[in-house]
């Protein structure tokens, strides 16, 4: 099984999730300009490539891949390619979307990520993440995870350079990679999509995916916002569990 956390997380975001989980080796990388993985050297260009080519040795065979928001993204991407669709087993989206398929909605979101990039780059880590995780979808987060686990979190997320988490948002925000919904009909394996019942917009998203999954069911997790495996980590894990069974 392999874990892709968030944008600003590390792969020990997927700890709370763990008990839930207990059985299956859980493989959960720090993506690339992340914790301690730097970014590519060519560039932000290059990173969608970094983490299909991670993904494609991480684990043998087929495996359960779990994605979460911008990790879900690429989950998704990496699941919806001909080239590596077969590895996957079983998908599981956390409040994650397809993209956007809209050419100006596209964009306008670059324009806005390459804004948010230059003023990451400009503030610094620990000043960016500050004023990131302030955002209403994240507020309740360190009081429902508990204060002690989310600042075990923290920590190492501190770690990642301002440069590689500009790389890693110029490559790959939600508009940096291609849209999937016209690959959805053709996705081959079973998909359970998690949101938080607060996250009206993501459980939006996820219904309209339903409607052209072939296989995908839809959960949402109470009390919880967008860091729904986070903020409920037993629903979400007891869902996931139930899911992979």
């Amino acid at each position: 099984m392999v874990f892709l956390h968030g944008f600003t997380g590390t792969g020990l975001d997927v700890l709370p999730l763990l008990p839930a989980l207990a059985g299956p080796e859980v493989v959960s990388p720090d993506l690339p300009g992340h914790g301690a993985t730097p970014p590519p050297p060519d560039g932000p260009e290059a990173t969608p490539k970094a983490v299909r080519a991670a993904l494609a040795t991480l684990v043998a065979g087929p495996f359960d891949l779990i994605g979460y928001s911008q990790g879900g993204r690429l989950a998704l991407d990496f699941a919806c390619s001909p080239e590596s669709r077969d590895r996957v087993r079983r998908l599981v989206l956390i409040s994650a979307s397809p993209g956007l398929a809209d050419p100006e909605e596209r964009a306008a979101r670059t324009a806005a990520d390459a804004t948010l990039a230059d003023r990451l780059e400009a503030d610094g880590t620990a000043a960016f993440l500050d004023v990131w995780n302030r955002q209403p979808m994240f507020a309740r987060t360190p009081e429902r995870l508990g204060r002690a686990d989310w600042a075990r979190l923290v920590a190492p997320r501190l770690a990642a350079s301002a440069s590689g988490l500009a790389t890693a948002l110029r490559g790959l925000g939600t508009a940096a990679l291609p849209p999937r919904w016209a690959a959805l009909r053709d996705l081959r394996c079973s998909v359970l999509l998690l949101t938080g019942t607060e996250d009206a917009k993501f459980g939006s998203v996820a219904r309209t995916m339903c409607a052209d999954l072939p296989a995908a069911r839809h959960v949402e997790v109470p009390d919880a916002h967008h860091a729904a495996h986070l903020e409920n980590p037993t629903a979400a894990g007891e869902a996931i569990a139930g899911f992979l069974r």
